[in-house]
């Protein structure tokens, strides 16, 4: 199981990565909400966004020892879909988009045969309801930024 985070620009284009661990809201929101709110470019830029996602996922479970005797670090985190369909191996999905200056996510649990809406709304919202703790140490992210 995992999660697919889908990110729609002002301009309609869409981003989109699997993520095969820590998938669930409060795991998800937590890091989206770390990396947009402490790094200098956040969901105004996709592409950058879902790179720092992947890079401070990655190196938050290469520092951490127990994680790392888990899980290779820097294998089978994420993996970008590109036109591929990932839906049937999710469990979640988040779609992110960009109203002007507004940001929107809806959150869609998906089961053995039916996908369920369990948010719509402003993405401060939803940090606001899925508190967590996800993939990334905002610790880690502030040594990190030079």
């Amino acid at each position: 199981m995992g999660c697919i985070i889908r990110i729609i620009d002002v301009g309609g284009i869409e981003y989109k990565v699997y993520r095969y661990k820590k998938y669930k809201p409060e795991e998800v929101i937590s890091d989206i909400r770390i990396i947009d709110e402490k790094t200098d470019v956040g969901l105004e830029d996709p592409e950058i966004f879902l790179s720092n996602l992947i890079f401070y996922s990655m190196l938050t479970m290469y520092e951490d020892e127990e994680e790392k005797r888990k899980y290779r670090p820097w294998e089978y985190l994420y993996r970008i879909c590109g036109n591929k369909d990932y839906n049937r191996f999710a469990e979640y999905t988040y779609i992110i988009s960009l109203e002007g200056m507004e940001k929107r996510i809806e959150i869609y649990k998906h089961g053995f045969d039916k996908s369920e809406c369990i948010f719509s709304g402003k993405l401060k919202e939803a940090y606001e309801k899925f508190k967590g703790k996800g993939l990334i140490d905002e610790k880690i992210v502030s040594l990190a930024r030079w």
